[in-house]
């Protein structure tokens, strides 16, 4: 079930569509509807994506000194400077990888502003199939494979962050995995910075004794914020992840591998995820008010906030 676009509410830089075509402000709160205890799922597809394939981009990226900057996180993080609407997509087939960078930008220069971020970043210009719209992309390469499906339901730990240059894991598996982000506001990350020290600094008021659970909620918070802080720095994206395979033992060994690589459970939905997923549209069923703590930036139970470094690692 998708419904209409949220309404613009604690977004204070819009977002608009690419290709010119009336895109609405993205939004980062808005009057969603529900919480945990909702039977539907409500959506807001990114309008007006185009899409590059990469892989000639990060075949050329051979570079093995760590301490390089990641070329691809140079071209999110500018594209969270320019305020697009972003999607990676990954498939998996025949033993086959295949990514797939897709962006929505004001105006009508979409592609033509992703290679040349992609030219600038890994410096060279590979010869591509040309821009690709959403509507093919999910024809083409998302719907032979959208059988099981599933969705992240946390944030990736700090410790089991993917390195894209290690080989995948997922290579001998035919999946598709689709991350959508939308760039989060400068001050809004400045506020839930402090939310999240207010939150650090009254559960050492409120749980006056040195216990396991005290310790155990201090250390996710300052993991938290520390995720917050890198956001602040690389530019910040809320996130959601759909993960997909065609055939039921390819969806289990897929599902197995994504909580290795991130950490976090996967959560396979008796509801209908295929509409979602044919519509790049970001979930915004809200948590309860007990859920969020006063954090704004987990206010939607499927979205999570990431950096673009961080981001660019879901490109398995």
């Amino acid at each position: 079930m998708t419904n209409d676009e949220p309404k613009p509410e604690t977004q204070t830089e819009p977002c608009r569509a690419g290709n010119g075509s009336g895109g609405s402000p993205t939004t980062i709160g808005t009057d969603g509807p529900g919480d945990d205890g909702d039977s539907d799922l409500f959506s807001w597809p990114i309008p007006d994506l185009v899409f590059v394939q990469i892989d000639a981009y990060l075949q050329s990226d051979q570079s093995p000194d760590a301490s390089m900057v990641d070329p691809l996180s140079k071209v999110i993080a500018d594209l969270n400077a320019q305020k697009a609407n972003i999607a990676l997509v990954t498939t998996g087939k025949e033993k086959e990888l295949r990514h797939y960078l897709g962006a929505s930008l004001s105006g009508d220069s979409t592609y033509e502003t992703l290679v040349a971020l992609l030219d600038s970043a890994f410096h060279c210009s590979p010869k591509n199939s040309g821009p690709i719209e959403a509507n093919q992309l999910v024809s083409k390469v998302v719907r032979p494979l959208l059988k099981s499906s599933g969705m992240l339901a946390g944030l990736p730990s700090l410790s089991r962050e993917k390195n894209r240059k290690r080989p995948s894991p997922l290579s001998d598996i035919e999946f598709g995995m689709i991350v959508l982000a939308i760039p989060i506001p400068d001050q809004k990350l400045a506020d839930e910075n402090y939310a999240v020290e207010e939150t650090i600094q009254k559960s050492f008021e409120t749980v006056s004794a040195i216990s396991e659970r005290k310790e155990s909620l201090v250390t996710e918070r300052l993991e938290y914020m520390e995720k917050v802080r890198k956001c602040m720095l690389t530019g910040g994206w809320l996130t959601g992840h759909y993960y997909f395979a065609p055939e039921q033992t390819q969806f289990d060994n897929l599902e197995s591998n994504l909580r290795a690589l991130t950490g976090v459970p996967c959560e396979a939905e008796n509801r209908v995820l295929e509409p979602h997923i044919n519509s790049f549209g970001l979930l915004r069923n809200k948590r309860s008010n007990e859920q969020v703590h006063n954090l704004n930036l987990l206010e939607y139970r499927y979205l999570y906030p990431l950096d673009s470094c961080s981001l660019a690692n879901y490109l398995v």
